[in-house]
C-alpha cells in the first residue's frame, strides 16, 4: 500500500511540469488560416487574415510573443491566450479568446483591444501557413 501512494505521489509531483509545457501550446484543432470571408482567403497580400500556429498566432501587421504566451484554459472548442502582440515598432498585451463552431470551419475571437463580449467571426481558410509568406 505505502508503494501505491508513493507511486501516485510521484505521478503528481510531475504533473506541473506537463503542465507548464503544454500552456505554451495552442491545440491542433485551432492551428491554420483564418479570414473573415472566404474571397479573404484567396488574398495574395494576405491583409485580412489571421494565422494560427503551434506557439504563435498572427495578423498582417501583428504577431504574438511566441516567448510571452500563456494558453490558458484550453478545451476542445475554446481556449483564451495571453501574450504581447508585436508589430510596427510597437508591443500590445493582450488577451484573446478563441471558440470554434462544432463543424471546426469557423473561429469566433474577441480580444485585441475590442469588448470581450463581442466576438468576431473568421471562416477557415483551405490554404495551409507553408502558403503564408511570413
Amino acid at each position: 500500500m505505502l508503494r501505491a501512494g508513493a507511486f501516485v505521489i510521484g505521478l503528481f509531483a510531475m504533473l506541473p511540469t506537463a503542465a507548464l509545457a503544454a500552456d505554451k501550446i495552442i491545440p491542433a484543432a485551432f492551428r491554420g488560416i483564418w479570414a473573415p470571408t472566404q474571397a479573404d482567403c484567396l488574398d495574395s497580400d494576405h491583409v485580412n487574415i489571421m494565422y494560427i500556429a503551434i506557439r504563435e498566432f498572427g495578423f498582417y501587421e501583428a504577431r504574438s510573443d511566441p516567448v510571452d504566451f500563456q494558453v490558458e484554459t484550453p478545451l476542445l472548442d475554446r481556449m483564451r491566450i495571453r501574450t504581447v502582440l508585436h508589430g510596427e515598432g510597437e508591443k500590445l498585451p493582450v488577451l484573446m479568446d478563441f471558440e470554434l463552431s462544432p463543424d471546426r470551419q469557423a473561429l469566433a475571437w474577441s480580444g485585441f483591444g475590442r469588448d470581450p463580449k463581442s466576438k468576431e467571426r473568421y471562416l477557415r481558410c483551405p490554404n495551409d501557413l507553408r502558403n503564408l509568406d511570413r
